[in-house]
């Protein structure tokens, strides 16, 4: 009976994070400088990801193994980085890039699930 809300409750929680962690950090977002840590937080996931399709592909992985790699290679833990950042260093520049993150792998991340939602994955 649960599982038809499980996805709007991910999506719920996925928002929370985001928003909670990237308000903390809103002064580092919107700051001249800003557009690095936005730049960076757009590029390393992405690298990472066709880097990931790349090695399955030549590793012959099927597709969702090709895809699950992707995943688990571009995202990581924000958040995570975030609350480190700001708990271990004296500058709050150092979490700008977690904060960024957050946003943004949020977004790619559900970029990626709803293009692979319309394309099947190749079974090798």
């Amino acid at each position: 009976r649960l599982q038809p809300a499980l996805p709007r409750c991910g999506i719920a929680a996925l928002l929370g994070l985001v928003a909670g962690g990237s308000a903390n950090a809103a002064s580092l977002l919107l700051g001249a400088a800003a557009w690095r840590a936005h730049a960076a937080s757009i590029l390393l996931p992405l690298v990472g990801g066709a880097v990931a399709l790349a090695i399955a592909a030549v590793a012959r992985l099927d597709g969702r193994a090709a895809r699950t790699l992707s995943i688990e290679t571009a995202i990581k833990s924000p958040t995570l980085a975030f609350v480190l950042a700001q708990t271990h260093f004296e500058s709050a520049a150092v979490a700008a890039v977690p904060a960024a993150s957050m946003v943004w792998l949020a977004a790619i991340g559900a970029a990626a699930a709803s293009a692979w939602r319309h394309l099947a994955p190749r079974s090798d």
